[in-house]
């Protein structure tokens, strides 16, 4: 399907209700289904959004990822969406959205076309209830990370991820897990959060076959 007939149906998943915690559990570990269902029951999270930017990729779509510094927050070096805390002038969540997309890669917000938002999802180390702002852009242009939060820019084709879902044993905060659900492309490991909300959108763009 071309771009811009997948971003049409996707205006129009927008408005039918999202599959939410099904796609998100199709990339948590065993282990951490009871902490699923914990997260599930928070109330009083501090609230934050990402930004899941969409552009035309080789007959299809693609997104735009980045690797975080190292450092003492609870998502040093992992791989994310470009995002963080609701500020108090931030009237939306696609104002905090656009907001970090620019100070953290540069990326224009008047450039990008908000098409709708998938499922919150509470990420319980951090205590932040993430909400994801989907938004199309025609080229990403020069993206230029900031130094003091983001190592690098990543660049993938949605469709492609599809083909590329591993199970991988990993040690989190101390914690061994087995057989982890994540995203293995082009050297890069897309696990937990950033994995599930990856899989909603998958499911909604191009249905549940990945189930």
């Amino acid at each position: 399907m071309q771009p811009s007939a997948l971003i049409r149906n996707l205006k129009e998943k927008f408005q039918l209700p999202l599959p939410g915690i099904e796609s998100h559990l199709k990339m948590v570990a065993v282990e951490r289904m009871e902490y699923l269902a914990k997260a599930r029951a928070n109330l009083n999270s501090i609230q934050s959004s990402v930004l899941v930017t969409l552009y035309p990729l080789d007959n299809g779509l693609g997104t735009i990822l980045i690797k975080r510094t190292t450092d003492s927050t609870p998502h040093s070096g992992q791989i994310g969406f470009p995002g963080g805390k609701k500020e108090d002038f931030d009237l939306t969540s696609a104002d905090t959205a656009l907001r970090e997309a620019w100070e953290e890669i540069g990326l224009l917000s008047h450039h990008v076309k908000i098409l709708g938002a998938l499922s919150p999802l509470y990420v319980l180390p951090s205590n932040f209830t993430i909400n994801p702002v989907v938004g199309f852009i025609e080229q990403p242009g020069t993206l230029v990370p900031n130094p003091g939060e983001v190592e690098y820019v990543i660049k993938l084709p949605l469709q492609q991820l599809r083909e590329h879902i591993a199970f991988l044993d990993m040690e989190v905060r101390g914690y061994q897990l087995r057989k982890v659900p994540c995203f293995s492309m082009n050297g890069h490991i897309i696990w937990g959060a950033t994995a599930m909300i990856l899989q909603e959108l998958l499911d909604v763009l191009y249905g549940s076959a990945t189930s």
